[in-house]
């Protein structure tokens, strides 16, 4: 990844670490989860998970882990 990426994310986590309690903070690893995740819409989950064995598990324990505050 670019080097003015990087520093652009990780601006992005100053930013949303700013005024954030300690359970609300992000890392660099969560904030390209989450911007990654939201490239991927429901209807490709629906797609996915018929064409890509095993995604219908991989997006359950995705979202257990994220309910656990794992994620």
């Amino acid at each position: 990844m670019p080097g003015f990426l990087v520093r652009a994310l990780q601006e992005r986590v100053k930013q949303a670490n700013e005024d954030a309690d300690d359970e609300e903070r992000v890392d660099l690893n969560h904030l390209i989860e989450v911007q990654l995740a939201e490239c991927v819409t429901i209807a490709d989950v629906a797609r996915l998970k018929r064409e890509v064995p095993g995604m219908s598990g991989a997006v359950s324990r995705w979202l257990a882990e994220i309910e656990q505050g794992e994620g």
